[in-house]
């Protein structure tokens, strides 16, 4: 009976569980202690505890990630601000640089029909003045002719205002 004594004994003594927590010391590269020595921890124990740690080491990785990600995500928007307000001057200007181009065409167009006219225009008194000539030395000729002057005295004295 006391064999069955000592195994009922054993049987009710106080296991830790893997869900107890076990006191850790930290060491100067901050793991800890627990992690690398396994005094009288089970290998499930140590198991549990190095994915814990892992997990701890995997979330921080997130978070920064994740700051990392915000961060580029702001910069990508400043730089989009940035695009945008450039390419909007841009077209304001283009807009601008346009509607000059449109003035400028139509007064140069306008320059060129009264260049035209006043072309057309010289051209016509220059036939006009042609023919008076022409006329003039024609009557000056005839009359030098009834008169005995001669034809050049007499369009000498046209040109000189007499």
């Amino acid at each position: 009976m006391n064999r069955l004594s000592n195994d009922r004994a054993e049987q009710n003594a106080v296991k830790p569980t893997i869900f107890e927590k076990v006191p850790t010391q930290s060491l100067s590269s901050g793991f800890p202690a627990s992690l690398l020595f396994t005094d009288g921890l089970s290998s499930v124990e140590t198991l549990l505890t190095n994915v814990q740690g892992l997990l701890k080491v995997a979330l921080e990785n997130a978070r920064v990630q994740e700051k990392q990600l915000q961060q580029e995500r702001r910069e990508l928007k400043m730089e989009l601000y940035r695009e945008r307000e450039m390419r909007e001057s841009l077209e304001r200007q283009l807009t601008s640089e346009l509607h000059s181009r449109a003035t400028i065409q139509r007064r140069l167009k306008k320059e060129k029909k009264a260049k035209r006219r006043l072309q057309e225009a010289l051209e016509y008194e220059s036939k006009r003045r042609g023919q008076i000539e022409q006329a003039l030395q024609q009557a000056t000729t005839s009359e030098s002719l009834t008169h005995g002057e001669t034809p050049s005295h007499t369009l000498r004295e046209f040109h000189s205002g007499r």
